[in-house]
């Protein structure tokens, strides 16, 4: 067992994991689709760098897997993750690339993680309803996905994301982007039920209207896609997206 460097127990009553500490070769996790109320702090002794708890009964993380310095990829949607504490130590997660939080019950930008150098961060499906000025210090993030909030107001430091290629803020109660107009490298923006779609952006400058109509035309922007959290573009990709296989989407039948 000792030797055991990826573990999955999946789709079933797990409850409690107990004490691992003493698999010291374990580096990946898979303890998706659970009844897991938390992850056991054993866990942070370990050089993991792939932890997947979603969809369990999680309502936080012990502050040594925030802060798991050889943590790669995070994953724990569909749970009732609440705020992040500030003694967290997530600032520690120094090798953390990839966060996944979709559909938890965060209402505050989750502090420390502006100052990391993650690439794709999920935040789809929460409570926040703001984003601050820490959100310009992502400049190493290209996908970030806020769709499905509670959203006012997104600061105008985003502009310094320089490296955002995808910006998903669907659903949220926007109504102005200002800030937009730095985003340069955006590949791909989707703002589908916000208010500033109904005011066609008079109000925005000709960048942002610019950056808007080309997305519009490419069937994303403003237009409406198949579900509130599949992205249209999916569905060409050849990969299964659980976000995608629903029947609305058409996807593979709904199985993949």
């Amino acid at each position: 067992m000792q030797a055991l460097t990826y573990m999955a127990i999946n789709h079933g009553p797990l409850a409690d994991l107990g004490d691992i500490e003493m698999l010291s070769n374990l580096r990946r996790v898979d303890l998706s689709f659970n009844s897991m109320k938390q992850i056991p702090e054993s866990l942070g002794g370990l050089n993991i760098i792939r932890l997947v708890a979603n969809n369990n009964k999680l309502t936080g993380l012990p502050p040594v897997v925030w802060g798991h310095p050889s943590m790669v990829w995070l994953q724990v949607d569909n749970n009732n993750i609440g705020n992040i504490p500030e003694d967290s130590t997530v600032e520690n997660a120094i090798s953390l690339r990839t966060l996944l939080m979709s559909n938890n019950s965060i209402a505050v930008w989750p502090s420390g993680i502006s100052d990391l150098f993650i690439n794709s961060i999920s935040l789809d499906g929460n409570l926040l309803l703001s984003i601050p000025p820490e959100v310009g210090m992502l400049t190493s993030t290209s996908i970030l996905q806020l769709n499905n909030n509670l959203i006012r107001s997104i600061s105008k430091e985003i502009r310094l994301l320089t490296e955002l290629k995808v910006l998903d803020v669907r659903n949220n109660s926007l109504s102005s982007l200002e800030g937009f107009d730095g985003l340069r490298r955006l590949d791909e923006l989707y703002l589908e039920g916000n208010p500033v779609c109904s005011t066609f952006l008079k109000s925005e400058s000709a960048i942002v209207q610019q950056l808007v109509l080309s997305n519009d035309e490419a069937g994303r922007g403003c237009k409406r896609q198949c579900s509130p959290y599949c992205q249209d573009v999916q569905l060409d990709l050849g990969k299964c997206f659980a976000e995608c296989n629903i029947a609305v989407c058409k996807f593979s039948g709904g199985n993949c």
